[in-house]
């Protein structure tokens, strides 16, 4: 796996969610097999994030998974990560001069006029798009449906990753129709079992191999 390289399946934490800290999160998927994890805590603090994202990269770094942090590239800057940005925060570019040639950036876009303009982006190493399916972490947001995802695929020109209402039931299809992997949040910390959700949505993509 190259400094900028995109494993095809990761998940994103939600401490609300599974009740543990986003440190603890990152380690139940990465005993599951997973390869990629982004930190998605949007309502911490910086201080805390940053604490909480120091913990998530030396485990990540034991287990050679790849880390990401959500929306915020200073912090991912000083635990030397890489970064997830939405529509409405910095622009990739920006991110890229913060980070250097080396780290992985990831842009999230809600339409296909949104992921073209992504995928133009030099700076942007993939594109995620969605919600593809219904998802309790999207709430309100209409799901663009496989169709939508499809259509995107046709013109992507880096990788497209399926995101919103992941489940072991859908990931495949995802990648059926072009996705080049797949972001995985509720099926997995909504679940009773974490660990053992997380294991089938990676078993339904790759079987028993590792991402």
């Amino acid at each position: 796996m190259t400094a900028r390289s995109l494993p095809p399946i990761y998940a994103l934490t939600d401490r609300r969610a599974s009740g543990v800290s986003a440190a603890e999160n990152v380690r139940i998927f990465v005993e599951a097999g997973i390869r990629c994890v982004q930190i998605r805590e949007k309502d911490l603090p910086g201080r805390d994030l940053l604490a909480e994202a120091s913990a998530a990269a030396a485990l990540a770094r034991r287990a050679g998974a790849r880390l990401l942090v959500d929306d915020r590239p200073d912090v991912a800057r000083i635990v030397a990560c890489g970064v997830h940005l939405g529509e409405d925060d910095l622009p990739a570019g920006s991110a890229r001069a913060l980070l250097g040639p080396e780290a992985l950036i990831g842009v999230s876009t809600h339409d296909p006029d949104a992921a073209r303009r992504a995928f133009d982006d030099p700076a942007a190493d993939y594109v995620a798009f969605g919600p593809v399916f219904a998802t309790p972490v999207k709430g309100g947001r209409t799901p663009a449906g496989v169709e939508a995802l499809a259509r995107v695929a046709a013109f992507r020109t880096k990788p497209l990753v399926a995101i919103g209402g992941i489940s072991p039931e859908n990931a495949a299809l995802c990648m059926k129709v072009g996705a080049a992997g797949v972001a995985v949040i509720s099926s997995i910390l909504y679940s009773s079992d974490p660990r053992a959700a997380a294991a089938s949505v990676r078993a339904s993509l790759f079987g028993t191999r590792r991402d």
